[in-house]
């Protein structure tokens, strides 16, 4: 009858199998409700990432593709070119306050592109990319995440 997924798709790099395999999971007349990373999505945190990583010789790190931010025009034309009508479809900004300052969040939530990284090299790109982002990520004695969502509700045709 219906699917729900929260802050999960943008996770999900093969993303028209998963396309394909919510639409084979659903009746006819079934339902998605979705809302993940949208195109933007951390961009704040991630280009200076990137470019520490680079500048310091990591480039297979800095060239990691960790997650898929569509925009709203890319994903509806995936759902509607697998058999889905999409009902509503928003992008916006969610700007989300962070427990903790930006190297938890790099910590959490971007481990990966530290692979191979000595533990020094990780802490020392930690800090930089922190200090970086503090213009945009820091307001007020408060980290935030420059969250752009996407919340897209589509219904399975024919």
């Amino acid at each position: 009858d219906a699917i729900f997924s929260n802050a999960t798709l943008h996770w999900v790099l093969e993303y028209r199998n998963c396309i394909q395999s919510m639409y084979g999971n659903l009746k006819v007349g079934g339902r998605l409700v979705l809302e993940f990373g949208g195109k933007g999505n951390i961009e704040n945190i991630i280009q200076p990432l990137r470019s520490v990583l680079s500048e310091r010789g990591y480039s297979t790190q800095a060239d990691l593709q960790l997650w898929y931010f569509p925009s709203l025009a890319a994903y509806s034309l995936e759902l509607e070119g697998a058999g889905f009508h999409v009902a509503s479809a928003q992008h916006f900004d969610r700007p989300t306050k962070l427990n903790g300052d930006l190297k938890d969040w790099l910590s959490m939530f971007a481990q990966e592109f530290f692979v191979a990284i000595p533990a020094a090299d990780t802490e020392e790109i930690k800090k930089e990319v922190q200090e970086r982002a503090s213009a945009t990520c820091y307001q007020d004695g408060i980290w935030y995440a420059d969250y752009t969502r996407l919340r897209v509700t589509a219904v399975k045709k024919l």
